[in-house]
Protein backbone atom coordinates (compact mmCIF):
# COMPACT_ATOMS: atom_id res chain seq x y z
CA UNK A 1 0.00 0.00 0.00
CA UNK A 2 1.26 3.52 -0.88
CA UNK A 3 0.38 6.68 1.17
CA UNK A 4 -2.78 7.26 -1.04
CA UNK A 5 -4.00 4.00 -0.31
CA UNK A 6 -3.02 4.07 3.33
CA UNK A 7 -5.30 7.48 2.98
CA UNK A 8 -8.56 6.34 1.33
CA UNK A 9 -8.35 3.13 4.06
CA UNK A 10 -8.10 5.46 7.02
CA UNK A 11 -10.66 7.46 5.39
CA UNK A 12 -13.06 4.79 4.76
CA UNK A 13 -12.35 3.77 8.50
CA UNK A 14 -13.14 7.13 9.79
CA UNK A 15 -16.32 7.00 7.07
CA UNK A 16 -18.18 3.77 7.93
CA UNK A 17 -17.58 4.98 12.05
CA UNK A 18 -19.06 8.88 11.09
CA UNK A 19 -15.59 9.87 12.92
CA UNK A 20 -13.85 13.21 12.32
CA UNK A 21 -9.55 12.98 12.07
CA UNK A 22 -9.76 14.84 15.43
CA UNK A 23 -11.93 12.06 17.30
CA UNK A 24 -9.45 8.98 15.59
CA UNK A 25 -6.75 11.10 17.26
CA UNK A 26 -8.21 11.31 20.83
CA UNK A 27 -9.31 7.42 20.71
CA UNK A 28 -5.93 6.75 19.28
CA UNK A 29 -3.93 8.20 21.90
CA UNK A 30 -2.40 10.89 19.37
CA UNK A 31 -2.11 14.34 18.89
CA UNK A 32 -4.51 15.60 16.40
CA UNK A 33 -2.03 17.26 14.17
CA UNK A 34 -0.28 13.73 13.60
CA UNK A 35 -3.23 12.43 12.09
CA UNK A 36 -4.04 15.22 9.90
CA UNK A 37 -0.71 15.28 8.87
CA UNK A 38 -1.16 12.20 7.37
CA UNK A 39 -3.70 13.69 4.93
CA UNK A 40 -1.94 16.70 4.28
CA UNK A 41 1.81 15.00 3.88
CA UNK A 42 0.27 12.41 1.51
CA UNK A 43 2.75 10.08 3.05
CA UNK A 44 2.14 6.97 4.84
CA UNK A 45 2.14 6.75 8.93
CA UNK A 46 5.04 4.86 10.42
CA UNK A 47 4.27 2.05 11.95
CA UNK A 48 4.36 2.94 15.30
CA UNK A 49 1.31 5.57 14.40
CA UNK A 50 -0.39 3.08 12.11
CA UNK A 51 -0.32 0.43 15.16
CA UNK A 52 -2.14 3.21 17.30
CA UNK A 53 -4.46 4.26 14.27
CA UNK A 54 -5.51 0.73 14.05
CA UNK A 55 -6.30 0.08 18.01
CA UNK A 56 -8.09 3.37 17.63
CA UNK A 57 -10.16 1.76 15.00
CA UNK A 58 -10.24 -1.57 17.24
CA UNK A 59 -8.73 -3.31 14.86
CA UNK A 60 -5.47 -4.66 13.99
CA UNK A 61 -2.85 -3.52 11.50
CA UNK A 62 -3.14 -7.20 9.86
CA UNK A 63 -7.11 -6.41 9.61
CA UNK A 64 -5.66 -2.72 8.48
CA UNK A 65 -4.09 -4.25 5.01
CA UNK A 66 -5.76 -7.04 4.33
CA UNK A 67 -9.36 -5.13 3.98
CA UNK A 68 -11.56 -6.62 1.10
CA UNK A 69 -11.43 -3.67 -1.45
CA UNK A 70 -15.05 -2.81 -1.86
CA UNK A 71 -16.37 0.74 -0.90
CA UNK A 72 -17.91 1.51 2.33
CA UNK A 73 -21.72 1.17 2.42
CA UNK A 74 -21.60 5.36 2.85
CA UNK A 75 -20.12 5.49 -0.57
CA UNK A 76 -22.54 2.51 -2.53
CA UNK A 77 -23.79 3.89 -6.01
CA UNK A 78 -27.20 3.26 -7.00
CA UNK A 79 -27.90 2.61 -10.36
CA UNK A 80 -29.40 5.92 -10.73
CA UNK A 81 -25.88 7.46 -9.10
CA UNK A 82 -24.09 5.26 -11.22
CA UNK A 83 -25.60 6.73 -14.48
CA UNK A 84 -25.18 10.39 -13.40
CA UNK A 85 -21.46 9.68 -13.19
CA UNK A 86 -21.23 7.98 -16.14
CA UNK A 87 -22.90 11.04 -17.55
CA UNK A 88 -20.80 13.86 -15.54
CA UNK A 89 -17.34 12.37 -16.49
CA UNK A 90 -18.45 13.62 -20.10
CA UNK A 91 -18.36 17.08 -18.97
CA UNK A 92 -15.44 19.67 -19.01
CA UNK A 93 -15.23 21.09 -15.05
CA UNK A 94 -17.30 24.03 -15.82
CA UNK A 95 -20.12 22.06 -16.60
CA UNK A 96 -19.70 19.42 -13.65
CA UNK A 97 -20.09 22.97 -11.48
CA UNK A 98 -23.13 24.28 -13.11
CA UNK A 99 -24.48 20.52 -12.80
CA UNK A 100 -23.57 20.74 -8.90
CA UNK A 101 -25.25 24.18 -8.66
CA UNK A 102 -28.05 22.81 -9.86
CA UNK A 103 -28.49 20.03 -7.43
CA UNK A 104 -28.14 22.37 -4.51
CA UNK A 105 -30.75 24.22 -5.75
CA UNK A 106 -33.02 21.25 -5.59
CA UNK A 107 -31.71 20.12 -1.69
CA UNK A 108 -33.18 21.35 1.20
CA UNK A 109 -31.52 23.56 3.42
CA UNK A 110 -30.99 20.46 5.79
CA UNK A 111 -28.99 18.43 3.00
CA UNK A 112 -27.36 21.56 1.34
CA UNK A 113 -25.63 22.10 4.91
CA UNK A 114 -24.71 18.28 5.25
CA UNK A 115 -22.78 18.37 1.93
CA UNK A 116 -20.54 21.47 2.60
CA UNK A 117 -20.01 20.29 5.78
CA UNK A 118 -18.83 16.85 3.72
CA UNK A 119 -17.13 18.73 0.97
CA UNK A 120 -15.07 21.00 4.09
CA UNK A 121 -14.15 17.72 5.70
CA UNK A 122 -12.77 16.74 2.62
CA UNK A 123 -10.92 19.86 1.78
CA UNK A 124 -9.42 20.39 5.02
CA UNK A 125 -8.05 16.72 4.72
CA UNK A 126 -6.41 17.30 1.30
CA UNK A 127 -8.52 14.87 -0.42
CA UNK A 128 -9.98 17.48 -3.05
CA UNK A 129 -9.99 20.96 -3.37
CA UNK A 130 -13.34 23.20 -4.65
CA UNK A 131 -13.21 25.04 -7.82
CA UNK A 132 -15.27 28.02 -6.61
Amino acid sequence: MNGAEVQRRIMMLLDERDWSPTHLAKVSGLPTTTVTDIFKRKSCPKIETLDKLCKGFGITVGDFFAFDITPSPKMTLTPTQTRIMMYAQKFTEQRQERVIDFMSGMMTKKELEQVKKEEARYEKLGLFKKNH
